[in-house]
């Protein structure tokens, strides 16, 4: 956990140019954790997701739940992501929650998230309805000095990969120690599973790799490792899949 927490106090990139939309340093550390930890799961978690088997419907798909006591606290990021595949566009948003003392923001609709990518890549809004309902929702605001800017971060293709290159950078050195904890950590939470269930238990600790990321920010913010984030943070993001 320290080794982690000390690697993350690395992740400052302050000459790495992309769109920052005014976030203070502190607050952008938050936002490059948990996109790289997305990263690393992608590419080194060995967690099982099974695929869903069809259902009496024809349909693949099937009910997940779980009850919480309360006795203790819930680790877990959550994600909002539209990928914004069905509307012309080219770039996707995506809100975490979860991650200690940070607020969330909901997910941006289709139409908001092109508004913004029109202000941030052509410079203009190209239809005035979208625009009005994005500045109406916070996601377009006014700068003191008249302009309208987007207030969520943008990494357009080439910022992110040369990102995710920093992120394996950094923690690559220490995926096998990191799948270790996470895989012994599930196979506890397995055990109360009877064996009839168990791809449902192995689909409900999948989320368990990136969830230890907010395990590693409580550590980290508890033992004065990094700084807290500000009062009114949350962590979103717009990233472009495609050129236009």
């Amino acid at each position: 956990m320290k080794r982690l927490s000390k690697r993350m106090e690395k992740w400052r990139l302050n000459t790495f140019a992309f769109y920052r939309a005014g976030k203070s340093q502190q607050d952008l550390f938050y936002l490059y954790g948990i996109m790289a930890f997305l990263y690393a799961r992608n590419k080194y978690s060995t967690l099982l997701y099974p695929p869903f088997e069809k259902s009496y419907d024809g349909y693949s798909w099937r009910y997940l739940g779980n009850m919480e006591t309360g006795t203790y606290k819930n680790f877990r990021i959550g994600t909002q992501h539209s990928a914004n595949l069905g509307s012309g566009g080219c770039v996707s948003h995506s809100s975490f929650s979860g991650i200690p003392n940070t607020g969330f923001r909901p997910m941006m609709k289709d139409c908001i998230i092109n508004a913004c990518a029109d202000l941030l890549l052509k410079g203009e809004e190209r239809i005035k309805q979208h625009a009005a309902e994005a500045i109406e929702e916070g996601y377009i605001v006014k700068k003191p000095e008249g302009e309208f800017m987007v207030s969520t971060p943008f990494f357009n293709m080439e910022q992110m990969e040369a990102l995710n290159q920093i992120s394996d950078k950094h923690l690559s050195p220490l995926m096998g120690e990191y799948n270790q904890a996470v895989e012994a950590l599930a196979s506890e939470y397995k055990e109360l599973f009877p064996k009839h269930l168990q791809k449902d238990a192995d689909r409900m600790c999948n989320h368990l790799f990136n969830g230890m990321y907010s395990v590693i920010i409580d550590y980290a913010q508890r033992n004065k490792m990094i700084d807290m984030p500000s009062k009114d943070c949350f962590v979103d993001v717009l990233v472009e899949y495609r050129k236009e």
